[in-house]
């Protein structure tokens, strides 16, 4: 179970559930569902390995590579934005 605030991969009911923060009625319906539901349980785990599996460290390195090019373009852009010949024209 996570919160919609805690940045999860987890897709509602797929892997897992979402539930509201502090809702403490909504919590407890989900985990007795899990508990009196094997299948559901079962289903759920196999989805969140899969899910987990996604993300290894090659992804998470590309993932990581590619926002840091991003944001050395945006440097990059920024620099020449406030060259001075740019500041003349």
């Amino acid at each position: 179970m996570v919160t919609p605030s805690a940045g999860s991969v987890v897709r509602d009911g797929v892997e897992g559930f979402v539930v509201p923060p502090r809702n403490v009625e909504a919590l407890a319906e989900r985990m007795e569902r899990l508990g009196c539901d094997p299948a559901l349980r079962a289903r759920m785990a196999r989805a969140a390995r899969a899910r987990a599996l996604e993300y290894d460290w090659p992804r998470y390195h590309a993932a990581l590579a590619r926002v840091i090019e991003q944001l050395m373009d945006l440097e990059v852009d920024t620099e020449a934005d406030a060259s001075p010949r740019s500041r003349a024209s």
